[in-house]
This record gives structure tokens, sequence and C-alpha cells, in this order.
């Protein structure tokens, strides 16, 4: 019986609360908005720059994707509870992720 509750706690709490106070549909609502406005600026900036500017498509999709890899580094290492390389910490992780790929 301890073990069912230990794992019922465990299991609700795998998803991070939101950093406000705030009902989560609501923010899951407000996250994909945001994330669409991301995408639309992007594409205006990026039509932008090819204009104005000789930057080939190349050099431009490694900047955008070393920028949001910097940015999804910094945000789980503010917002994380778990290590980011958690999933290799063990060889049965590793050869996990290893078979599905």
């Amino acid at each position: 019986m301890a073990k069912e509750k230990m794992s019922q706690t465990q299991t609700s709490t795998k998803y991070a609360e939101p950093p406000i106070k705030i009902n989560r549909a609501l923010y899951g609502v407000l996250l994909a908005s945001l994330a669409s406005v991301f995408w639309g600026s992007m594409g205006v900036c990026v039509q932008y720059i090819f204009e104005n500017t000789k930057t080939e498509p190349q050099a431009l999709s490694s900047l955008r994707l070393l920028l949001s890899g910097i940015v999804l580094v910094i945000l789980n290492l503010y917002l994380s509870r778990r290590p980011l390389l958690a999933a290799f910490s063990s060889l049965k992780g590793s050869l996990g992720i290893a078979q599905r790929h």
C-alpha cells in the first residue's frame, strides 16, 4: 500500500508547476500563444535579413539552432529540478535512449 502511494506522488510531480500562480490549462494556452508569436516574428525577421543582407540560409539556420540550444540549456538550468544529463547517469538509461534511435 505504501509503495502505491509513493508511486502516485512520484507520477503526479513529474511535470513542473508553473512559476506563477495560474491555472495549468491557462498556462498551457499562454505558452502555446507565446510560441506562435515567436514563430511568426521569426519569419518576419528572417525575411528582413534575407532582403537586406547577403546572409546565406545555411548560416542563418545554424545561428538560429545555436541560439535556441543555448536558451534551452539556460532554461533547463534555472527551471528544472533534475540535472541536464540525468538520463545518461546510468547505463540502463543510456541504452534505453540508444535503442529508441
